[in-house]
């Protein structure tokens, strides 16, 4: 976990779309990081994190 001080919509503009997953509004994950999907709730290594609504097309 990488604790940042930069707005997250700042901090998506430079990282690759291609290799993270913005779920919510405060956070922003790896994809290689991510375990199972299954509907709104995703399993990161024994971790959840749930997706937001706004975000939800991400998931596709």
């Amino acid at each position: 976990m990488i604790t940042s001080h930069e707005k997250t919509c700042s901090l998506g503009k430079l990282l690759l779309a291609s290799d993270f997953l913005r779920v919510l509004k405060f956070f922003i994950i790896a994809n290689r990081r991510i375990k199972m999907i299954e509907g709104n709730r995703i399993t990161l290594r024994g971790h959840f994190a749930t997706n937001g609504k706004t975000y939800k097309h991400n998931l596709k």
